[in-house]
């Protein structure tokens, strides 16, 4: 798409929010992933939200969050392995000012000694790969990666198609996994 394509699609949103013709947040669409970089035509609330998040002590590489804004109600949504991740996403969101109710949908993953040698063995795989160093710079990580059991969900923000393959067919090579679900975004 062109920059002016860019810029009309742009203008005619802003027009139809300004108008009430669509919901004034971004994820009334779809919930938005923390581990995401991208923050397009995300309200305060959103920003305000992923940047909190991110902050959670315990929150790392092998831990998954998205948020949903309908008003004022925040749905949480994720998975996480630090029993304390889930209660304080709760409540850190809920002392934003604008957000009334906090509907908390977070599932804790199990942490059979199985799946912490299987999640060490995929952090390695990626975080190892000179190829994917740049991903090690932000500050937990930006290739999250969701272990169940022998299933890996990748979630998170690459910044190249090729990227976004390459990590999932390194990944397939560990022992121990039998499917991976490719949830990876390339950032625009």
């Amino acid at each position: 798409m062109s920059r002016y394509n860019y810029r009309a699609a742009a203008m005619f949103l802003w027009a139809a929010t300004a108008l009430g013709q669509f919901p004034p947040t971004l994820s009334q669409y779809e919930p938005l992933s923390v581990s995401r970089e991208s923050t397009y035509f995300e309200n305060r609330i959103e920003l305000e939200i992923r940047r909190l998040l991110r902050t959670l002590p315990y929150f790392g590489v092998f831990d998954h969050l998205e948020y949903r804004v309908d008003g004022s109600i925040v749905t949480l949504y994720g998975q996480v392995v630090h029993p304390d991740l889930r209660s304080d996403a709760q409540t850190l969101v809920s002392t934003i000012e604008g957000v009334g109710q906090v509907n908390n949908e977070i599932r804790f993953l199990t942490v059979s000694p199985s799946e912490c040698q299987l999640r060490k063995a995929i952090f390695v795989a990626i975080y190892a790969n000179p190829r994917f160093r740049p991903y090690t710079l932000v500050s937990g990580g930006t290739i999250h990666i969701v272990v169940e059991g022998d299933l890996v969900t990748l979630e998170g923000e690459v910044s190249s198609g090729t990227d976004r393959l390459s990590v999932a067919n390194v990944v397939k090579t560990v022992q121990g996994v039998s499917q991976v679900a490719n949830n990876l975004t390339v950032s625009k």
